[in-house]
């Protein structure tokens, strides 16, 4: 009698050894001036939204009279004048002018 061949489906399963689970260790880099912010007394700007830049593209739309066709232009002013710092006002001066 010869003995049949053995298949994956007719093999008995061999038992499985757990895992063990390994914790990613992530190397500490260096600290550098490229990953920090260089300090100059000024507060930070805040962080411009894209529903402040909508806004104000939208006010850029009304004051050129609702005529569509420069939305990119729009939206890209908008985002030049919310990214640039704000002017410096000469309130102290003013002041201590009037005093």
């Amino acid at each position: 009698m010869k003995k049949a061949k053995s298949t994956p489906e007719t093999e008995p399963a061999a038992p499985v050894k757990p895992v063990k689970a390994v914790k990613a260790v992530r190397p500490k880099a260096a600290p550098s001036a490229v990953n920090k912010p260089a300090k100059t007394g000024a507060a930070a700007p805040p962080e411009v939204t894209a529903e402040a830049i909508a806004a104000r593209a939208y006010a850029l739309f009304l004051e050129r009279g609702g005529v569509p066709g420069y939305e990119l232009e729009d939206w890209l002013q908008a985002e030049r004048e919310l990214a640039a710092p704000a002017p410096r006002t000469a309130g102290r001066k003013k002041a201590a002018a009037t005093a």
